[in-house]
């Protein structure tokens, strides 16, 4: 039962490695126009900081990747793990 649990649990923790190896520094960053209110960077630090922390450390970081986040939401491939409510994802996707 020990050996199955430490199995699970390494097997977990690489996938989350594997899920999280992508890096935005290859993504180029656009112009901070309308920098995201504090529920947009509540929602963002909620739910992408288990990968995206050093990417997202600052409201003109998040703003700088609008573009990417918005595309990202829009087409279901983030948040990786759990998901955005109707709301959070409005949040996002009506960003101006």
């Amino acid at each position: 039962m020990k050996r199955h649990v430490v199995f699970i649990s390494i097997l977990f923790l690489g996938a989350v490695m594997l899920a999280c190896s992508a890096k935005l520094s290859t993504f180029t960053k656009e112009a901070c126009v309308t920098p995201p209110n504090d529920a947009l960077v509540a929602v963002i630090k909620d739910k992408c900081n288990l990968c995206h922390a050093k990417d997202f450390p600052s409201k003109e970081e998040i703003c700088s990747r609008k573009a990417l986040i918005q595309e990202s939401v829009k087409s279901g491939a983030m948040p990786k793990f759990g998901s955005l409510s109707p709301t959070q994802k409005s949040l996002i996707l009506d960003w101006k």
